[in-house]
């Protein structure tokens, strides 16, 4: 066995024996097989030729290369395939790609990624999905300067949520807030009131504890209902 790769890309006659030209060879030649044909080859074997090519075949086609298999092409490529396609990688596959790109599916398209998965985007994207669905056992985002979430309706639904920020601003035409346990503001400075309607605290059970002084202003009548009212 010869030292492929001292000849890669080295289209020339690289075995030393002197070419014979004959006539069969120099010009148009035809081949007609009924039947199966074999090749077995010990060797390199280099392939150059000048003009364009066609293959048909009407059956199964299976390729088996135990080693690296190189596909270089200088011009366009097209792959057209009609029916179901299937590729597999049980190694590593990069994917380089210095000029545009454009994907067209007009079908159902099922994506399965298990493991790791690294995607580094400094380009412009620009994405129109009429309907999209996603379901993520766990995702997280983050962004440095301004998250921008506008919508019609915004559903959130989650065991738990925190959010932290200097600034917390909300308008709304109308709020509501259900709590099926305990509901808590805390904060150096918390205000509730409303400039134009009244500001009701209403519950079953309804606290209110100051640790060092509690003051109630109001401008007008000032009314404390209740069963037994305690002042001291």
């Amino acid at each position: 066995m010869s030292d492929y790769w001292s000849n890669f890309n080295n289209w020339k006659n690289t075995t030393g024996v002197e070419v014979v030209h004959s006539n069969g060879t120099e010009g148009d030649s035809a081949l007609h097989t009924i039947g199966s044909s074999w090749l077995y080859q010990e060797g390199d074997a280099t392939t150059h030729m000048f003009g364009n090519m066609g293959w048909k075949q009407t059956g199964v086609s299976n390729t088996l290369i135990e080693g690296i298999n190189f596909f270089t092409v200088l011009g366009m490529s097209t792959n057209t395939t009609v029916g179901m396609g299937i590729d597999s990688y049980f190694g590593l596959r990069v994917g380089i790609n210095y000029f545009g790109t454009v994907d067209v599916t007009s079908a159902k398209a099922v994506r399965l990624s298990r493991g790791p998965y690294y995607e580094i985007d400094e380009t412009e994207r620009w994405t129109t999905a009429a309907q999209k669905k996603e379901l993520l056992d766990e995702e997280l985002k983050a962004a440095k300067k301004t998250v921008e979430l506008i919508e019609e309706e915004i559903q959130t639904i989650a065991t738990k949520i925190n959010r932290i920020g200097m600034e917390h601003e909300i308008r709304v035409g109308k709020i509501m807030h259900v709590a099926t346990g305990d509901a808590t503001f805390i904060g150096i400075s918390t205000t509730c009131g409303s400039t134009v309607g009244p500001t009701m605290l209403n519950g079953i059970s309804v606290k209110i504890t100051a640790t060092t002084s509690a003051t109630i202003l109001s401008k007008g009548p000032a009314w404390i209902n209740g069963a037994i009212v305690k002042i001291g």
